[in-house]
């Protein structure tokens, strides 16, 4: 579901426009979702360079939100979820500013807010059968996520460039921006690029 029309914010009309780019309907949700107001004054958890934040609103969401958070990024969870029983966050909402800032977007991904400590944090306190049960789950996970059938190409689900830092660019370049369809493609490609530094 797409809109074109602002979110119901207290904001003036002067100030930045935002577009839904997905929302589930509101009988779906287990609360209103959150405004951009909302979002912004909210406590921020983490954050990256100040590029992405993270942030809990209410009882059932948490907002990664930052000029270098892309809306592929929920495409991707929405699409592990629909295809294989890897348990990732539901997707909410995507809100995206109209303006930019250095050529960015604003991305706002409104997602299910689960419970539970990081396993970093808890690793070291696990003994050895807690690790082998947690080292089990994980290659199910990526045993599922690799059976997916093949797509007829590499990259990334919205049929362009792999995301990945060996692809970032500073200028557009069809042979990086769009998928490979071979193994060689990609190999060579990449080869050539790292040597010319394009």
């Amino acid at each position: 579901m797409s809109s074109t029309s602002p979110l119901p914010t207290s904001q003036a009309a002067s100030e930045p426009r935002y577009i839904i780019l997905f929302s589930k309907p509101d009988d779906s949700l287990p609360e209103p979702l959150p405004s951009l107001e909302a979002i912004e004054n909210a406590p921020v958890i983490s954050e990256d360079y100040s590029t992405k934040h993270i942030a809990f609103f209410g009882n059932s969401y948490v907002v990664k939100y930052g000029y270098d958070v892309e809306p592929l990024e929920a495409d991707n969870m929405r699409f592990v979820r629909q295809n294989t029983t890897v348990r990732v966050p539901r997707v909410y909402a995507v809100y995206q500013s109209e303006s930019l800032k250095e050529g960015k977007h604003k991305t706002y991904i409104i997602m299910e807010k689960i419970a539970g400590e990081s396993l970093d944090k808890l690793w070291a306190e696990f003994g050895a059968e807690q690790k082998s049960r947690i080292i089990q789950q994980l290659k199910e996970s990526f045993s599922a996520l690799r059976s997916l059938p093949s797509p007829g190409y590499y990259g990334s689900i919205d049929k362009k460039r792999p995301r990945d830092y060996l692809f970032v660019i500073k200028e557009p370049t069809s042979s990086i921006d769009e998928p490979y369809y071979t193994e060689e493609a990609l190999v060579n490609d990449r080869t050539k690029s790292d040597i010319t530094g394009k």
